[in-house]
C-alpha cells in the first residue's frame, strides 16, 4: 500500500500518528510505503497512550519518504517498530519525494540516529 500524506495542522499533534490504525485496519497488509510532506518539524511528540500496542503479523516491509523527525513522524516509526512482530527492513529517506524539503532532511537524519536508533532492537531500521 502506497500513502501520500500531506501536513494536516487543524488535526493536532496526533494527525500522523493516527495513520497507525492503518495497521489495525489492514491486517493482512505486507508492505507500507509513506510518503510524507509534513514542513512542521519542531512539533512535540504525542503522549505515549494516544495509540495503544497492538501487533501486526503480516507488515514485512515499511518506507517513510519525507521523514523530517517531527514528533507524530517519531511516534509512529517506533510504533511500527514495537508493533510489526515480522518486521524485515524499515526504511527512513528524510528526502521529501512531494517536495524536496532541505532543512527536514537534516532534521531527519538526525532525528532518526539519536531517536529511533535506539528503538531498533532487531536491525531492521535503514537511514538513508
Amino acid at each position: 500500500m502506497k500513502l501520500t500524506f500531506a501536513n494536516a495542522k487543524r488535526f493536532g499533534k496526533n494527525a500522523i500518528l493516527q495513520l497507525a490504525y492503518l495497521l489495525e485496519a489492514a491486517p493482512f497488509l505486507v508492505y507500507l510505503h509513506l510518503d510524507m510532506l509534513c514542513v512542521s518539524f519542531c512539533e512535540d511528540p504525542p503522549k505515549r497512550d494516544v495509540i495503544i500496542d497492538r501487533p501486526h503479523h503480516n507488515l514485512k516491509r515499511a518506507c517513510i519518504t519525507g521523514f523530517n523527525g517531527n514528533g507524530g513522524q517519531v511516534a509512529l516509526v517506533k510504533y511500527i517498530l514495537r508493533n510489526a512482530v515480522q518486521l524485515e527492513r524499515l526504511t527512513i529517506d528524510p528526502r521529501g519525494r512531494i517536495m524536496d524539503q532541505m532543512m527536514g532532511k537534516f532534521h531527519g537524519r538526525i532525528s532518526a540516529k539519536y531517536e529511533l536508533m535506539p528503538e531498533d532492537k532487531n536491525g531492521v531500521l535503514t537511514v538513508l
